[in-house]
């Protein structure tokens, strides 16, 4: 006869196998689970070390391309702008560095560029003491709308030639009262800056440029004037007078930056001065630079394109010809 006693230890039995059971059975699912999560730990660390070397010859690979561009820079435009006068304006803010080289190739391409001509924050016109001064220089009401533009056509008209020289009449040896030199007054009011460069530079643009010369103007998105910029309208006022001009993008990528090409677009979208004005939105690197002086040498030849690598370029650098 089966008794309690016969119930009680198989039941005892019972839980303790299942006991037995759970403990080795989770024991191995643990086990594997560990072993799973280590092996795609491994993967990772692993695909990560090939990322990071890959990512370390790309960059030395980039550094390598960037030396041998800014090397072979002077080559491809040699002879391209010899004995011009290209005059290179800059708003406020963007890199001087670039800027400086963007000057330094023109050289290079035989250009006669000493310096350049950094258009200032007071273009703004926040102040009512600035208003005051520009109108002063330009001959308009402080509270004329057209200020701005009318200032900025009298900026082109003396860039494009130099001021008259100062004559002598004919029953005195006395100078006549010769015509204010504008580049002066918008640099004595702090409109203006002239900053020379390279050996052969100079500040003093008194007789500068002479006739023939060219305009190359560069902005950008981090200048002190990216809220008003003056790239646009002073390429207009340029053209407006038939000199051949070339406007520049310094491009700064940067969290929150407006794509490539923002600061020409105004240009390339214009039905009138896409057709004058030859644009670059790649300035911040060196074939942007490059394209820059060669465009300045072509657009002297009527011949107009919209370069770089944002939206409405058209090439990276303009048709080749001989120089």
């Amino acid at each position: 006869m089966i008794n309690f006693r016969f119930h009680l230890v198989s039941l005892v039995a019972v839980f303790l196998a299942l006991t037995v059971g759970i403990v080795v059975g989770a024991s191995i699912v643990n086990r594997a689970i560990v072993d799973g999560l280590n092996n795609r730990i491994d993967r990772v660390e692993k695909f990560a070390d090939t990322q990071r070397a890959q990512n370390k010859s790309l960059s030395s690979q980039a550094k390598q391309l960037e030396s041998y561009l800014s090397t072979a820079g002077p080559y491809a435009v040699e002879g391209r702008l010899t004995a011009v006068p290209v005059v290179v304006l800059a708003e406020r803010g963007v890199d001087r560095t670039t800027v400086r080289n963007l000057v330094t190739l023109m050289q290079d391409a035989g250009a006669q560029a000493p310096a350049i001509v950094w258009l200032e924050s007071k273009w703004l016109l926040k102040q009512p003491s600035d208003r005051a001064a520009l109108a002063t220089i330009v001959g308009d009401a402080p509270t004329s709308v057209d200020l701005r533009a009318d200032a900025l056509s009298e900026l082109a008209r003396r860039l494009s030639t130099p001021p008259a020289p100062t004559s002598r009449t004919a029953t005195t040896t006395a100078p006549s009262v010769a015509s204010v030199d504008t580049l002066s007054a918008f640099t004595a009011a702090g409109f203006v800056s002239v900053e020379a460069v390279g050996a052969g530079g100079t500040n003093d643009l008194s007789t500068f440029p002479s006739v023939g010369a060219r305009i190359s103007i560069v902005g950008g998105e981090r200048s002190s004037l990216a809220s008003s910029p003056l790239v646009t309208p002073l390429a207009a006022a340029f053209s407006a007078i038939e000199v051949p001009t070339v406007a520049g993008e310094i491009y700064d990528p940067v969290n929150g930056q407006p794509p490539r090409g923002t600061v020409v677009a105004p240009i390339r979208s214009s039905d009138s001065l896409s057709k004058l004005v030859s644009t670059v939105d790649d300035v911040d690197l060196v074939q942007g630079q490059v394209a820059v002086v060669l465009a300045t040498a072509e657009v002297g030849e009527s011949k107009v394109g919209q370069y770089g690598y944002g939206s409405g370029a058209d090439a990276a650098l303009p048709p080749w010809s001989g120089p």
